[in-house]
């Protein structure tokens, strides 16, 4: 994403509260880990938030939204607004997340899929083995085979 160049909308914290949905204490967070970097006007130290600064504010909300940890998404706003950011270096960013959102999902998909067995299992009664013996041996059964 290109960033707009940081033209003042001069808005104090509250208005940009307002615009952005994010409480004033999360920004001023956001401030001291380096995501906002709002200026300061030199009459009366306010705030003044430009366009760019909502647009981060945006950006922030979407990586987490994506599973970012706040220092990825400090790190990829780094290199988006620095303009540093090669073709490489941009795709390598997102492609490690990639790993890390599919490998989540499958870690989802098996805890789903247990559960459903659990579920089944104590509505037929807990009859026969529970659904974790089950899987474990079916897992060692696969180990077994794979050996082979």
């Amino acid at each position: 994403m290109e960033y707009a160049p940081r033209s003042r909308v001069s808005v104090k914290i509250s208005e940009f509260s307002k615009r952005t949905g994010l409480s004033p204490d999360t920004i001023r967070f956001y401030e001291s880990k380096g995501l906002l970097s709002p200026e300061r006007s030199s009459d009366n130290r306010y705030r003044e938030f430009s366009e760019r600064d909502l647009e981060t504010a945006k950006e922030i909300l979407a990586g987490q939204q994506l599973g970012f940890t706040l220092e990825e998404i400090r790190r990829g706003i780094d290199l988006w607004q620095a303009g540093k950011a090669e073709k490489s270096a941009k795709i390598a960013f997102l492609t490690q997340r990639l790993f890390l959102v599919e490998n989540r999902i499958q870690e989802l998909s098996e805890t789903k899929n247990y559960l459903h067995s659990k579920l089944n299992w104590i509505s037929q009664g807990e009859e026969g083995l529970p659904p974790e013996m089950t899987q474990a041996l079916s897992r060692r059964k696969a180990k077994e085979r794979d050996k082979l």
